[in-house]
């Protein structure tokens, strides 16, 4: 593994509704099926381990944070538990690249788009998947684990303590003003106008898994019978993983799992703050306006 520079790069916007999906008619072609002795990274030749999928593409899960990240990649383990590669948090956020193992499922990714262009990710054939979420509900969920249900790392730990001195709503705005969330936001914003990508909303995931994720199968090559489909959106459903039923408030890391869930937690000095930030981006995204005529608060 060798360590690059990380790079934040504004994205441009665009729309994309409900669902954006793959307009390039061409399929992605599956990799060429090479011996193992023919497989080579730029540290040598790739264990035989390794090739056993190099006749499939890659898949890459590419999200943010607080868009059902570990959900997805349940369920995608339940389907396909040999291919799917967790990678190390530093390539996952794009910090670090490491040779790409051939026709595995990287879950996830939090990566932009032009970083990705410039990783060994672009360089081999794969096909690949976004989910974006609101980022409103992104800021709400991203503010109650790393207030109470995150595991420690020092980052959590450090925006705990100040959170902890914080009323909500300041912490909240705390948040949303940090570069952090601010780096958050221009994942999604690079990879809104991708014509060789699905880009799904969160929403849309959570309202009909079974239609999105056999979606998800169906475009990135991932074959799964419905039994088997049906099963492992059942174990991995939010009632099954959370132990409630979706909508409850709970304290453990599935907090909620319903959309618009921000509405209940912004005042008007969050919301004016918010969409003087990124009500642009929001909208572009597909999603409501904060303040306005058609927004939610009305603009004073």
């Amino acid at each position: 593994m060798h360590r690059t520079e990380s790079v934040s790069v504004p994205g441009t916007c665009g729309f994309i509704g409900g669902v954006k999906l793959v307009t390039d008619s061409t399929p992605v072609p599956a990799s060429p099926t090479f011996p193992p002795e023919q497989l080579f990274s730029e540290t040598g030749p790739v264990p035989p381990d390794e090739t056993r999928f190099a006749h499939l593409p890659s898949v890459y899960h590419i999200t943010t944070w607080k868009a059902g990240s570990t959900w997805v990649q349940g369920v995608l383990t339940e389907i396909a538990p040999d291919r799917v590669l967790v990678p190390e948090p530093a390539v996952a956020d794009g910090i670090e690249f490491s040779d790409v193992v051939p026709g595995r499922i990287y879950t996830p990714l939090y990566i932009n788009r032009p970083r990705f262009d410039a990783s060994p990710f672009a360089a081999v054939p794969h096909r690949k998947f976004v989910v974006l979420r609101d980022l409103r509900d992104t800021l709400v969920s991203w503010y109650f684990s790393l207030a109470k249900t995150h595991g420690e790392n020092p980052e959590v730990l450090m925006h705990r303590h100040e959170l902890r001195k914080m009323s909500k709503e300041d912490g909240l705005l705390y948040l949303l003003n940090h570069p952090h969330f601010y780096g958050l936001s221009m994942i999604g914003s690079t990879w809104l106008r991708s014509t060789d990508a699905i880009v799904i909303r969160f929403e849309s995931l959570i309202e009909n898994p079974h239609r999105w994720f056999r979606l998800i199968l169906d475009e990135c090559g991932i074959e799964a019978a419905e039994d088997q489909f049906a099963d492992a959106l059942n174990r991995q459903s939010f009632e099954a993983l959370a132990k409630r039923p979706r909508g409850t408030e709970g304290v453990s890391h599935y907090r909620r799992g319903v959309a618009g869930d921000w509405k209940g937690h912004f005042s008007d000095r969050i919301a004016r703050e918010f969409a003087r930030r990124y009500d642009d981006l929001v909208v572009k995204s597909g999603y409501e306006p904060t303040l306005g005529r058609h927004g939610v608060f009305h603009s004073t």
